[in-house]
């Protein structure tokens, strides 16, 4: 796997990712909304880096890819967090976009009766790493079978 890392002042660069990008992260602002403006100008099929921190929880990363998929179309999405907990915080997101009720509770959350609807148009892949996107490489474990890969920095 590859992985490019997009400053968020240069964010229209993602158009241009050679075809060999399976995932960007945005550096300097905001993920989330600069994954959605830039969605319209890349290829289809290219995964987002999503930070869990302590402003934005594991739950809100479930909302958001949810939204990123309805905006385009969102494949995969890699988790990291500098916290140690990017076990649980997948376990949640994971839960989150099942589609199902869901009351549960880890290290990272507790959750009541929580739901995140609409469901993503397509299977989303969660990514796992102790990482960071601007490592020149990284170990990315994939949730639910722990498949291990490496992804190198463009």
């Amino acid at each position: 796997m590859q992985h490019a890392v997009v400053d968020a002042r240069e964010w229209r660069n993602a158009a241009d990712l050679p075809e060999s990008v399976d995932a960007v992260a945005f550096v300097d602002g905001s993920p989330t909304p600069l994954f959605a403006a830039a969605a319209p100008l890349m290829r289809a099929g290219v995964g987002v880096w999503l930070p869990v921190t302590r402003d934005v929880s594991a739950p809100l990363v479930a909302r958001d890819v949810k939204t990123l998929s309805s905006l385009s179309d969102l494949t995969s999405v890699v988790l990291y967090s500098d916290d140690g907990r990017v076990r649980e915080h997948a376990e949640i997101v994971h839960a989150l976009l099942t589609g199902d009720d869901v009351s549960f509770h880890n290290a990272s959350a507790t959750l009541e009766h929580a739901f995140n609807r609409p469901l993503p148009r397509t299977p989303v892949t969660i990514w796992m790493t102790s990482g960071c996107p601007t490592d020149d490489q990284v170990v990315l474990r994939r949730f639910g079978d722990d498949e291990e890969v490496v992804s190198r920095r463009l």
